[in-house]
């Protein structure tokens, strides 16, 4: 009975006691006859694109169901009363005008999806977490100032769709996203994300992740722990590199990189979105960067007294205690000092710990001379590939 321009629901359609299925999308219905109750056999009932300002509050009789679409009408609120659809499955709300999630969807026990995109959402309700049974929440196209934290509370979600073409653009994700130990499937596109929390990488069920269409610029060294990464699409962001252990990857099979400014790998390596070459890539890069460095190392520890190792602990930031504990362990060789300082540094900044940034300390503790020999050994790693 779609797309007949229905006013009301024919009578004789509700002496149809066995239906199961009642489908009167694209029509202009307000409202709904109390004669509906009686079709005890109901599970699904599609009302999308009516014109419908309240819930119709005569399927609340109907125990039986486990669908109910009501996207593209006009409402703003729920009853109290549709806390006695005790079996209700999924709930498309999408396009219509909520300004908050109302706090009567909580009340709904066995709730596995809900749709509630294209709305004017700007909060959730505290009692979310509540939803146990919920697996597959859409949130996208709202006016959520911030991403909202709410959503990481809730405990068995595994599909998260936060996409914001249509809508306020989140410029963060919190760090409690760590929580959705379940999380297959997340869709975060259409934002101005410019990072991803590193907590991320805590999503060990995590398949998809969909990020395109941000200004993401850099990813967590913590990004290659996503080991059950099948899918991802970073495509149209500012990525310039890839973090170290990308390769790592290994169940990675669909990979979307156009439009970044990719220069490590090069984006003619990337665009293909095949692993192998960027793979390759990256394990070459990553030999190299570690000859280049030890080379570097090598360089340092002959040209540095204990007096400047001593400062150079302290532009790496060293605590005092380990400083303290470094100068009398290697008290009578300074030379090993060195080495360990510069290791040590190398361990703890990670990607970061490279011939630029080394270069750049050594400066810092007034040795210009130094600073220059490993601009040499650098230009000359560049150029001959060391």
């Amino acid at each position: 009975m779609c797309s007949n321009i229905f006013k009301s629901l024919p009578l004789a359609a509700c002496s149809m006691r066995k239906m199961e299925v009642l489908a009167l999308d694209n029509n202009v219905l307000t409202s709904l006859i109390p004669e509906i109750s009686e079709m005890e056999s109901l599970h699904t009932v599609t009302l999308s694109s009516n014109s419908f300002k309240d819930f119709p509050f005569e399927l609340t009789h109907i125990r039986s169901l486990t669908t109910i679409n009501l996207s593209d009408n006009l409402l703003s609120n729920l009853p109290s009363q549709i806390r006695h659809l005790s079996n209700l499955k999924h709930l498309d709300l999408t396009k219509n005008q909520f300004t908050t999630m109302p706090e009567e969807i909580c009340k709904l026990e066995k709730l596995e999806k809900l749709a509630m995109a294209e709305n004017s959402i700007t909060k959730l309700p505290e009692d979310i977490s509540t939803m146990t049974s919920l697996t597959t929440l859409d949130l996208s196209n709202n006016n959520f100032k911030t991403f909202p934290i709410e959503v990481c509370g809730l405990p068995a979600i595994e599909v998260l769709i936060y996409k914001q073409a249509l809508g306020c653009k989140s410029t963060f994700i919190p760090d409690n996203i760590k929580d959705l130990g379940l999380l297959k499937e997340l869709y975060v596109d259409d934002n101005v994300l410019e990072t991803l929390p590193k907590t991320i990488s805590k999503l060990q069920n995590l398949i998809i992740l969909s990020c395109r269409n941000n200004n993401i610029s850099r990813l967590p060294n913590s990004f290659a722990e996503l080991q059950s990464l099948r899918c991802l699409d970073l495509e149209n962001n500012q990525l310039s590199d890839l973090p170290r252990g990308f390769d790592k990857l290994t169940n990675l099979h669909q990979l979307k990189l156009e439009m970044n400014p990719l220069t490590h790998p090069p984006s003619q390596i990337c665009d293909g979105g095949a692993m192998q070459p960027i793979s390759r890539f990256l394990m070459a890069a990553a030999a190299h960067q570690d000859a280049l460095l030890k080379k570097m190392f090598e360089c340092v520890s002959y040209n540095m007294r204990e007096r400047e190792a001593k400062e150079l602990m302290r532009v790496f930031r060293f605590s005092k205690d380990v400083t303290e504990s470094i100068e009398k362990e290697y008290k009578e060789d300074t030379r090993s000092m060195v080495l360990h300082v510069l290791k040590r540094w190398r361990k703890s900044r990670q990607k970061n710990a490279n011939a630029s940034e080394l270069i750049r300390y050594i400066g810092l503790i007034m040795m210009p001379v130094l600073a220059k020999k490993l601009r040499s050994i650098n230009l000359y790693a560049q150029s001959h590939k060391l």
